[in-house]
């Protein structure tokens, strides 16, 4: 795995940390930028899940250290944390707030495209 690689990565999970991070101590305010409906208490509980969520992917990613398998692996479950934004900001009903969810919905498919990028970089270093 090359040096490149490894700092894609890692910047992959201070991002995700940093994110949460912020959504933790700021959840209304982050949650409505996010398109969701806050005002409501379900609305913002799902805020501070998702901030959870992803200080917890973003810690696991960062734990993996020089292992590019374990690296791989946190990438990939932070790609399927993106793809189930993409599902709740498309269909969400009462705590998305719509169109801006469908609108965000769009923003998530160049971070994943990034991240399988950064994954397919991870698993190079067989070849």
């Amino acid at each position: 795995m090359d040096r490149i690689s490894r700092w894609l990565a890692v910047g992959v999970g201070v991002g995700s940390v940093a994110l949460g991070g912020v959504a933790l101590v700021r959840p209304a305010q982050v949650g409505r930028a996010l398109g969701l409906e806050t005002s409501s208490r379900g609305g913002l509980q799902l805020s501070r899940v998702l901030a959870v969520r992803d200080v917890v992917l973003g810690l696991n990613i960062l734990a993996a250290g020089r292992d590019p398998e374990k690296l791989r692996r946190g990438i990939a479950f932070r790609m399927a944390a993106e793809l189930s934004d993409l599902v709740m900001l498309t269909v969400g009903r009462k705590r998305v707030v719509q169109p801006r969810g469908r609108w965000l919905a769009l923003t998530v498919f160049p971070v994943v495209a990034f991240e399988a990028w950064v994954y397919r970089r991870l698993g190079a270093w067989r070849r």
